[in-house]
């Protein structure tokens, strides 16, 4: 073979094998590790019809959305999350980020992906597999949004994840015991009438939830289950 015919066979295989799109979701460290049991419900999604998905992921996956809406909640504090946006498909990422901090881009195939709509940020986007986040995501397909979604943890009280004249409404709407400061003891417990006059600016308050009670947001609204509804 001639030398110059040699050279361009080899750029070729070189640029033809460089130009292969690297599938980014499953090719790349991940933010979240999930249970074997969410990896085997997101595996079967591309076997259902896309008007049914949403409704399979709010029955097998009733921890999705909280654990989802938490990841936003720690990296963006302070910012409410009004809702989160569910689609999926196939396409092209033009940056993610993995879990230790670097971009990459490629393609991606049979992915479920959140979009949560933060007030004062904006939309943040992730794959939900590793909950990687990704930006000029083309060629998924909505399926629906649901209301954010958080399960109360041990200590905490509404006012972690509601701003307190939000968090205050909630209370009197089902009548939550309200307490005066962070101490949730007889003596500081409160009235609504009472709470509603304080300087939230100045003072705080604490509102009596279980481990386990459900707290779901959607845009100015907001509504409380207790864990024995679930």
């Amino acid at each position: 073979m001639k030398p110059c015919l040699l050279l361009f066979s080899l750029m070729v295989i070189f640029f033809g094998c460089s130009g292969d799109k690297v599938d980014v979701v499953r090719n790349i460290i991940p933010v979240q590790i999930w249970d074997n049991g969410t990896y085997e419900a997101l595996d079967k999604l591309p076997y259902i019809p896309d008007s049914l998905k949403l409704a399979f992921i709010k029955e097998r996956l009733p921890d999705l959305t909280p654990t989802i809406c938490r990841y936003a909640a720690a990296r963006f504090p302070k910012v409410r999350i009004d809702s989160v946006v569910y689609s999926y498909g196939s396409g092209e990422v033009r940056v993610v980020t993995d879990g230790e901090g670097n971009k990459l881009s490629g393609i991606f195939k049979n992915e479920l992906i959140a979009s949560l709509q933060l007030r004062t940020r904006g939309v943040i986007r992730v794959f939900v597999r590793g909950l990687n986040h990704g930006s000029e995501i083309f060629g998924n397909s909505y399926l629906g949004a649901v209301p954010a979604q958080y399960i109360i943890r041990q200590d905490e009280s509404l006012c972690h994840h509601l701003d307190y004249e939000s968090a205050l409404l909630l209370a009197k709407r089902y009548s939550l015991p309200i307490y005066k400061g962070k101490f949730m003891k007889p003596e500081f417990r409160i009235s609504a009438a009472e709470a509603a006059k304080l300087d939230f600016r100045q003072v705080q308050i604490s509102i009596l939830v279980r481990a386990g009670d459900r707290l779901f947001v959607q845009g100015d609204d907001a509504w409380y289950v207790p864990a024995a509804q679930n």
